[in-house]
C-alpha cells in the first residue's frame, strides 16, 4: 500500500543512483498517473502556509514538498541551485525554462506539465511557474538538497535584475504571489 514515508524512502533510495533525478522521476510517475492513493495519503497535508508548512520531507541531501498553486498565480523567476522534479497529480503548472547568459536570462523552454505527468529541472535550471487554470495545480516536488535551507535567487520581474532569496525575501516574495493569485497561499 502506497504512503508518504514509503515514498520519502523510495527517493532516499534513488540519491545513491548515478542519475538520481531520473530515477524520482521513475519512482514517481506511476504515482501520479493514478493518483487516487496519493490524494488520500495527502488528505491531511496542508495545502496552505509556507514552503517549510508544507515539507513532506526535509534533509541536507532531500526534500519534498507538498505544491500547491493557486488559480491564477504566476511565480517570478528562479533557480533551486538543485535538480527538481515536478510530478504534477491535478490541474497544471506552466513552467518556462530559462539559462543565464551574459546579458540576462534566455528563455530554452516551455513546457506544461499536466496531471499524470513529470517533469525534471536540472541543477543550474532557471525557472518560472504558472498555473493558468481555474483551480488549484497540486504537485509534489523532490528536490536534490535541502531546499528550505539554501540560499537561491529571484529575477525582479521589472528590472530583470538577480536577488539573493533571503528567507524574508522568499516570504515576501510568496505572500506577493499568493495576493495576486487571489489571496490563497502559494
Amino acid at each position: 500500500m502506497f504512503s508518504i514515508e514509503s515514498l520519502i524512502r523510495s527517493c532516499r533510495e534513488a540519491l545513491s543512483d548515478p542519475s538520481p533525478a531520473l530515477r524520482v522521476a521513475e519512482i514517481l510517475e506511476p504515482v501520479v498517473a493514478s493518483p487516487g492513493e496519493l490524494s488520500r495519503a495527502l488528505e491531511s497535508a496542508p495545502e496552505q502556509g509556507s514552503l517549510a508548512d508544507r515539507a513532506l520531507h526535509r534533509s541536507d541531501d532531500l526534500t519534498l514538498i507538498h505544491a500547491v498553486l493557486p488559480s491564477g498565480i504566476v511565480s517570478p523567476q528562479h533557480d533551486h541551485l538543485m535538480w527538481a522534479v515536478i510530478a504534477q497529480y491535478e490541474g497544471q503548472e506552466d513552467n518556462v525554462v530559462y539559462r543565464e547568459s551574459p546579458d540576462g536570462l534566455v528563455e530554452v523552454e516551455r513546457r506544461s506539465v499536466r496531471a499524470g505527468e513529470v517533469f525534471v529541472l536540472a541543477e543550474d535550471a532557471v525557472h518560472r511557474i504558472a498555473n493558468p487554470l481555474d483551480r488549484p495545480a497540486r504537485a509534489i516536488h523532490v528536490y536534490g538538497g535541502d531546499l528550505l535551507g539554501t540560499t537561491r535567487h529571484f529575477w525582479d520581474p521589472k528590472s530583470g535584475r538577480k536577488e539573493v532569496a533571503t528567507p524574508e525575501r522568499l516570504s515576501e516574495v510568496l505572500q506577493r504571489m499568493s495576493a495576486a493569485a487571489g489571496g490563497e497561499s502559494a
